[in-house]
């Protein structure tokens, strides 16, 4: 893929996208969730996403909303397929390079199979709260205020 390419995707998730670790119930799991890494982007425009799609895989989804009920669309990837794309518009980045370090460590540390241990899952949590925390505070990413 061109640079300008990745720099034009870098662009729309700086401006527009989201970078999470979400926690979800899972009863097969002994405390009872499961923390995932997804990227996503909410826009009016299908063609943007559909181009997201095209490049990086991931699911599109449709929903109205508004008192006109207009249609968004929604795209989201998640797991090693989010990694992958934050590894490669990382060096573009520049509102949520934070985040997508910490998504990227996150993701790479997470093993396949077996009991998650104690350190492992306060590790995750710890890393889902820095992420929640500078989307809400919008704290500059030179200057992680931990």
């Amino acid at each position: 893929m061109k640079k300008t390419d990745l720099a034009y995707y870098t662009g729309i998730i700086d401006g527009e996208g989201a970078i999470g670790i979400c926690k979800h119930r899972d009863t097969d799991c002994r405390r009872g969730y499961r923390f995932q890494l997804s990227v996503q982007v909410t826009s009016l425009d299908e063609w943007l996403l559909q181009s997201l799609k095209i490049a990086f895989c991931g699911n599109i989804t449709r929903s109205k909303y508004g008192f006109a009920k207009k249609t968004s669309w929604h795209w989201m990837i998640h797991c090693k397929q989010a990694l992958e794309f934050l590894k490669a518009i990382l060096p573009y980045l520049r509102l949520k390079r934070y985040q997508a370090e910490i998504a990227i460590k996150f993701q790479e540390a997470k093993r396949r199979g077996g009991w998650q241990t104690d350190q492992e899952y306060v590790l995750e949590e710890a890393q889902r709260i820095l992420i929640h925390r500078q989307t809400r505070k919008g704290i500059k990413i030179d200057e992680p205020n931990l």
